[in-house]
Parts: structure tokens; C-alpha cells; sequence
């Protein structure tokens, strides 16, 4: 009984094997393109409100920031190019704050040759605008040490 059940068990996995394997070999490969295409949605934001959506997307090859309302039509659309996108946040249902980094090279008197500078930015959905933090300020560093 059991070496009759042992029988069948190895017959079924036997068929499970062949009929696994592809009925013909003509059958193309599958291009490498399919495996490695990266996600055209990174990263999506709800408002305060609930009423808008902020998506980091990608088109074609273009990456933006979209922002849409409940039926998910565009109201804002910003590019952001090969930026480091490393965060964005609704502030209000109208203010995205949006961080991004850059690998900027530095002068012989520091001791490494490069460092990765974090700014923020203020993107203004209804005026259509953005505004750098601490830009033009005198005296203070246009970049952002994390939130406080």
C-alpha cells in the first residue's frame, strides 16, 4: 500500500516535471529589458486633506513630481530631471516641500574630496512656482541638515 502510494507520488512528479518544461523550442527568450525596466512610480504623497496626491514619476523618460486632485486630473506637474529626489511632503494642501541631494566636490582644506548636499525646496501647487530655501540669504549655506 504505501509502496504503491510512493509509485504515485513519483509518477505525478515526473509528469509535473515534463509537462513543465515548454512545448517547443522555438520559443523566444525573454528580452532583458522586461527584467530590469524600473518602476515608473517611486514614491506618492497624500495631502493634509486627502483631496490631492503628490506621485514621483516617471514618463518615457522624463521624472516628475505629478500632483492630482481626487479624479486623479494633473494640477501640477514639475520636473525633476536625474535629480536625487530624496523626499517630498505636503505642507498644505497648496505647499510641497520637496528635499533633494547632489555629490558636490570639495576644496583641498576638507578632508574628503566630496560630500552630499541636501536643499530643500517650497513648491507653491497653486501659483505654480518653487523657491530654494535659504536662497539668497546672506551668510547661511543654501543647504538643509534634516528636519528640526
Amino acid at each position: 500500500m504505501i509502496r504503491s502510494l510512493f509509485n504515485l507520488c513519483g509518477l505525478l512528479l515526473v509528469f509535473s516535471v515534463l509537462v513543465s518544461f515548454p512545448a517547443s523550442a522555438d520559443e523566444s527568450p525573454v528580452p532583458l529589458e522586461a527584467y530590469g525596466a524600473l518602476p515608473n512610480v517611486e514614491e506618492i504623497e497624500i495631502s493634509p486633506t486627502g483631496n490631492r496626491l503628490a506621485i514621483l514619476r516617471t514618463v518615457g523618460v522624463e521624472r516628475m513630481i505629478v500632483v492630482v486632485d481626487k479624479q486623479f486630473a494633473p494640477i501640477f506637474t514639475i520636473g525633476v530631471e536625474d535629480s536625487k529626489v530624496r523626499s517630498f511632503e505636503f505642507v498644505t494642501d497648496d505647499l510641497l516641500l520637496m528635499q533633494r541631494s547632489a555629490t558636490e566636490e570639495l576644496d583641498y582644506q576638507f578632508r574628503g574630496d566630496k560630500a552630499e548636499i541636501f536643499q530643500a525646496f517650497v513648491v507653491s501647487i497653486d501659483r505654480g512656482s518653487s523657491e530654494l530655501v535659504f536662497e539668497d540669504r546672506q551668510g547661511v549655506f543654501n543647504s538643509v541638515f534634516g528636519y528640526y
